[in-house]
């Protein structure tokens, strides 16, 4: 039974991360927003909120589909789903009827109804289904994925480059002493200089190549190295929990500064982020500051 049909759309629509949350709720698998989207990179435009909500479903064991559909053409075979809406807002919808759109209320997910006019006008045309994980094969894939292993597995085509390029260097290596021979075998006895300056300019471009190679597998090398930087970091550190740090840091300095320094002079929390090329260190006074310097840092790296 549904509560009578609401008419503001503006008191349940919700931001794509607690829509995504409340989507999981919905398939009895819940997971928070914050674990969802930690260590994902904030949207910089309104089609990135749904890209980056189908990502986040992903990393959590979700199959994410992004269906551009009309909103005339909905039906109950595309629910639950998630519809986006066009001021960066989201809508779970769990049934379709003639009239209106039926969606979880509340902490206990009661079905309420929503006029389908007053949605019809903000819905984006896009919405977000999601399939639910299978519990046994989440957890046997934890078992067996390895922590180090996994992450250098989605480099591999990087590496494989690296091969190629290793390869083709050793290869040319072999130009020097093959010049050498024969210059002393067939040059300097029959005195051919022609010879020699076609010699002498095939090696010469053996070593362009030679150079190019070396530059591409030292550069195919960084990257693959930056990206398993970046993935590990951010297993180890996620952001959601540099903030909770901080948090726990910042209420024990506030009782250092009381014990230790006169009002007005009591010190901030300092703050560093670093990284293979350089680092930062900031004092910060507020969790918004640290969260901003956070995110900062983060999408330098991303």
């Amino acid at each position: 039974m549904t509560d009578p049909i609401l008419d503001d759309l503006s008191t349940i629509a919700s931001s794509p991360g607690a829509g995504l949350s409340a989507y999981t709720r919905a398939l009895g698998q819940p997971v928070s927003e914050n674990a969802l989207y930690s260590g994902l990179p904030k949207p910089t435009a309104s089609a990135d909120h749904l890209t980056l909500a189908a990502r986040a479903a992903k990393r959590a064991g979700f199959e994410p589909m992004v269906i551009t559909k009309p909103f005339d053409a909905l039906t109950n075979e595309d629910c639950p789903c998630l519809l986006t809406l066009k001021d960066d807002r989201a809508l779970l919808i769990i049934k379709v009827t003639a009239s209106a759109l039926i969606y979880p209320s509340g902490l206990q997910a009661q079905p309420a109804a929503i006029d389908k006019s007053l949605v019809q006008d903000r819905y984006a045309g896009e919405l977000l289904k999601l399939k639910a994980r299978a519990p046994d094969d989440s957890v046997q894939q934890r078992f067996n994925t390895h922590w180090f292993w996994s992450v250098i597995r989605q480099s591999k085509s990087l590496y494989s480059e690296v091969f190629v390029a290793s390869l083709l260097v050793n290869i040319f290596a072999l130009a020097t002493p093959l010049f050498v021979m024969n210059v002393y075998d067939r040059v300097v006895p029959n005195q051919a200089t022609n010879t020699l300056w076609v010699l002498a300019s095939g090696v010469a471009l053996v070593f362009i190549f030679d150079f190019v190679m070396k530059s591409l597998r030292g550069y195919f090398l960084d990257i693959a190295g930056k990206r398993a930087d970046l993935l590990l970091s951010s297993a180890t550190l996620p952001p959601s929990l540099t903030s909770a740090l901080y948090h726990a840091y910042l209420e024990g300095r506030k009782h250092f500064n009381e014990a230790n320094f006169p009002e007005g002079h009591q010190k901030s929390v300092v703050c560093g982020w670093f990284d293979e090329n350089k680092s930062h260190v900031a004092e910060i006074k507020t969790a918004d500051a640290f969260i901003e310097e956070n995110d900062i840092f983060v999408q330098k790296r991303i």
